[in-house]
């Protein structure tokens, strides 16, 4: 018995970690220029928001029209999710090629990160 609740603690315990874990990214480094030209302007927005409010919004509706024109509704052709973490922190996500908005889906500070390396190639 002692085993069989060893041996369950163990699976759940990968589950969790697995589920935790996001798949890596599926961008294309060939489609990484378009998904950065997109989301850019909106960083930009962010920021100047946050320079003025001394938060990011909870929504990106928020910025329109004074910080961005429109909000896209789509990041380099892809779907994409605004997360606000706190009044110091947000997250964007863009979807995977597949539209998973999970697995396989990328951060927007991957997506800098991997812009800024396929520049300086």
């Amino acid at each position: 018995m002692r085993l069989k609740n060893l041996l369950f603690s163990g699976v759940f315990a990968i589950c969790l970690l697995t589920a935790a874990c996001p798949a890596p990214c599926e961008i294309q480094d060939d489609q990484v220029p378009s998904v950065y030209n997109d989301l850019k302007p909106v960083t930009d927005a962010l920021e100047n928001y946050k320079k003025a409010e001394n938060k990011y919004p909870q929504k990106l509706d928020e910025l329109a029209p004074r910080f961005l024109p429109s909000i896209p509704q789509k990041l380099g052709g892809r779907g994409f999710s605004y997360i606000p973490q706190s009044a110091e922190k947000y997250t964007i996500r863009i979807d995977a090629p597949n539209g998973g908005t999970y697995s396989g889906s990328c951060f927007s500070d991957e997506i800098e990160d991997r812009w800024k390396k396929l520049k300086n190639k």
